[in-house]
């Protein structure tokens, strides 16, 4: 992140909802991050985009596979969510059929039925997040499990 209060677009000044097109950072994302990158996350990201942004960010995520060196690994992570899942799910389906950006499918848990993978929080919660914030009052209790979606793209 460039700047404090990106809230997840910006990264090298790159927003991932405007099209490469309309970008006034011409090709800055491309030399510092296309051209490097082996490995590409985007973790609890799709569950922020609106409908209305969906087709831009399929635009855009295309447009970054393309620029991406071949042999590059996309791994997209989010929670159970519909929105999710169906970004995911036409991102998958594009990928599989209609793009000239040869990628492959390595893992997903997508079309297993749809049911979403669980996680177990790794870490125990430090006692003093406990008694000043995980308190339980209103509910407010620490996740221990998490169920989320994934897909792992690479570029050929």
């Amino acid at each position: 992140m460039i700047h404090r209060g990106d809230e997840g677009k910006l990264i090298y000044r790159c927003d991932n909802l405007l099209p490469c097109e309309q970008c006034m950072h011409g090709r800055t994302c491309r030399k510092r991050i296309h051209e490097q990158a082996d490995v590409y996350f985007l973790q609890n990201y799709l569950s922020h985009v609106e409908p209305a942004e969906q087709e831009t960010f399929l635009s855009k995520m295309r447009a970054t596979m393309e620029q991406a060196k071949p042999g590059a690994v996309f791994v997209i992570i989010d929670l159970q969510y519909a929105g999710s899942k169906t970004i995911m799910r036409e991102l998958a389906n594009r990928v599989q059929a209609e793009w000239d950006v040869p990628a492959d499918i390595i893992g997903t848990n997508l079309f297993s039925g749809g049911a979403p993978a669980w996680s177990r929080c790794p870490y125990e919660m430090p006692a003093e997040v406990q008694a000043k914030i995980f308190r339980g009052d209103s509910g407010f209790l620490p996740k221990k499990w998490t169920r989320y979606y994934y897909l792992v793209l690479q570029k050929q």
